[in-house]
């Protein structure tokens, strides 16, 4: 695994998904879900709201 670096396409990426999907996302979930789009990487999470979206391919983990 190699750490991403934040730079202004992936903050264009980001600012685009929050603006789309405002009210129901963080800034900070909007830059794991472009994160991830960039990589083509599965989003693993437990917050059943960015499984929902379906903006990327998701793994939905259930926390008893």
């Amino acid at each position: 695994m190699n750490p991403v670096a934040t730079d202004e396409r992936l903050t264009r990426d980001a600012g685009g998904i929050k603006c789309q999907h405002r009210g129901k996302i963080s800034l900070a979930d909007a830059y794991v879900i472009a994160t991830a789009r960039r990589v083509g990487g599965v989003l693993v999470t437990t917050d059943h709201v960015i499984n929902d979206l379906g903006i990327v391919k998701s793994k939905l983990l259930t926390v008893p």
